[in-house]
C-alpha cells in the first residue's frame, strides 16, 4: 500500500506553514495522525518555531500564541523566576503600576540571563526587553555586594607583622597599657624585655607625638615615645606572609621530640595566632613563638605586602577606573530610548541598599550622534 505520510505530507505541511504565515492567534488541529505523520508535523512545527500541544483525545495542536500572551502577562511571577527580594520590592513599587508578573519575552530569557548566559532578544517595543536585561545585571550587583560583606566577615589574614625589642633605655622593661592613651593604666603584669617579641595589631599615633602598638594577643598596647628616655626602645620588625620560604637561624626543639636544625628550610603555612612553618623534612606545621629572631625570610610568597604608598596608588587607579567604567552598558538606537533605559535603571536603584548601589553603575549610549558621521559615539549618562 501507499505510504500514508507521503500521501498526506503535502497538505499537512501546508497547514503547518499556514499557521506560521497567519501569525499570532492562528492554530491548526491535526486529528487521527499516524505515528509518522505526527512526527513529521511536530518536526516542521519546531523548524518554524511554532508552539504545539497534545490534546486529551490524541489530537495535535500547532499554534502561535495570541497577542495577549505573546506580549502580555504570562503565568510566571518574578518571584518564581528567582529574582532577589530587593528587586521584587522595586518591581512591586513600580510606577505607574506594580509589576509582579513577567511578560512572555522576560520569562523566556530571565532564567538564561540569571545564569550568566548570553542572550539576544528580538521582540516588539514595549514588551519589557530593557527590564529583562537590567534585572539580571542588578541581581549580579546584589550578589557582589552580599559576597563582599560575607568575605569581610570571614576575612582570613594572610600576613602578620612581628616586633622584637632590641634595645631598651629603661631598667624595668616595657609595660603594656590597657588603651592607646598616655594616661591609660597598665595592662596586667606583663613586662617585655630585650629579646621579647609580639605580633602587632593596630598602630595609632605618630613617630613625632608617640606611637601605640597593639599586641595582637590581647595583652595590651605598647607605647613608644622618642622624647621620653625611660620609655624609648629600639624595635625591629618583620612581616611574615603565607607562602614565605624561611630558614631557621638556630636550632628549634619541640615537646614532641622533633628537632629543626639550624639552616633548615620551610614554608609559612599560617600566621595567626603564631607563625606556623611546614619544614621540608618534618611532618605537620610547627609553631614558632619568636619568628623575628628565629626565622630568616629567603623568598617572599605570593601574598607579599606592598608598600603603603604603592597600595594607595593602586586604590586610586582602581577608583578612577571604577568611576569611569560602568557595570552595565545599554546601547540604544536613539537618545529617547537611552533616556528611557536610564530611567528604568534609576527606578530599580531607588529601592536598593547603599551597598548595592555602590556595586552597580549603569550607562546608556547611542550608536550615532546627531551631526556626526563615521565611528561610534557613546555619551555615557
Amino acid at each position: 500500500g501507499a505510504d500514508p505520510w507521503n500521501e498526506y505530507s503535502g497538505s499537512l505541511l501546508e497547514d503547518v506553514e499556514a499557521v506560521a504565515r497567519e501569525g499570532p492567534g492562528s492554530e491548526r488541529t491535526f486529528v487521527g495522525l499516524s505515528a509518522e505523520e505526527r512526527e513529521g508535523v511536530a518536526a516542521r512545527a519546531d523548524e518554524l518555531a511554532l508552539c504545539r500541544r497534545e490534546e486529551a483525545n490524541g489530537s495535535l495542536v500547532v499554534y502561535v500564541p495570541g497577542d495577549e500572551l505573546l506580549y502580555g502577562a504570562v503565568p510566571f511571577s518574578f518571584e518564581e523566576l528567582g529574582l532577589h527580594p530587593y528587586l521584587l520590592e522595586a518591581l512591586a513599587n513600580w510606577e505607574p503600576d506594580p509589576l509582579t508578573e513577567a511578560t512572555r519575552a522576560q520569562a523566556s530569557v530571565l532564567p538564561n540571563l540569571l545564569k550568566g548566559e548570553d542572550v539576544t532578544i528580538h521582540a516588539e517595543t514595549g514588551c519589557g526587553k530593557t527590564l529583562a536585561y537590567l534585572l539580571p545585571a542588578a541581581q549580579a550587583a546584589i550578589q557582589r555586594a552580599e559576597l563582599a560583606a560575607e568575605l569581610e566577615e570571614q576575612k582570613v589574614e594572610d600576613s602578620a607583622t612581628w616586633y622584637r625589642i632590641e634595645v631598651h633605655a629603661g631598667s624595668h622593661g616595657v609595660r603594656p597599657l590597657r588603651r592607646p592613651a598616655a594616661a591609660s593604666p597598665r595592662a596586667g603584669k606583663t613586662v617585655l624585655h630585650v629579646g621579647d617579641e609580639f605580633m602587632a595589631g593596630a598602630i595609632e599615633g605618630s613617630t613625632s607625638d608617640g606611637m601605640f602598638i597593639e599586641m595582637a594577643d590581647g595583652r595590651g598596647w605598647v607605647k613608644w615615645e622618642c622624647q621620653n628616655l625611660n620609655e624609648r626602645f629600639l624595635l625591629s620588625g618583620a612581616t611574615f606572609c603565607i607562602g614565605d620560604r624561611v630558614v631557621a637561624r638556630q636550632q628549634l626543639e619541640y615537646s614532641s621530640g622533633a628537632v629543626v636544625e639550624q639552616g633548615s628550610r620551610g614554608t609559612v603555612e599560617r600566621v595567626r595566632p603564631l607563625v606556623g612553618v611546614k619544614w621540608d623534612r618534618l611532618d605537620g606545621v610547627k609553631a614558632v613563638r619568636c619568628p623575628q629572631g628565629t626565622l630568616a625570610i629567603s623568598q617572599k610568597g605570593l601574598h607579599e605586602p606592598t608598600s603603603a604608598i604603592e597600595q594607595q596608588k593602586r586604590r586610586h587607579r582602581a577608583e578612577v577606573w571604577a568611576a569611569k567604567a560602568p557595570d552595565t552598558l545599554i546601547i540604544c538606537a536613539n537618545q529617547a530610548l537611552a533616556e528611557q533605559a536610564a530611567q528604568e535603571a534609576r527606578r530599580l536603584g531607588e529601592h536598593m541598599p547603599d551597598k548595592v548601589r555602590k556595586e552597580w553603575t549603569v550607562a546608556t549610549a547611542t550608536l550615532d550622534a546627531p551631526g556626526r558621521k563615521g565611528g561610534e559615539f557613546w555619551p555615557f549618562g
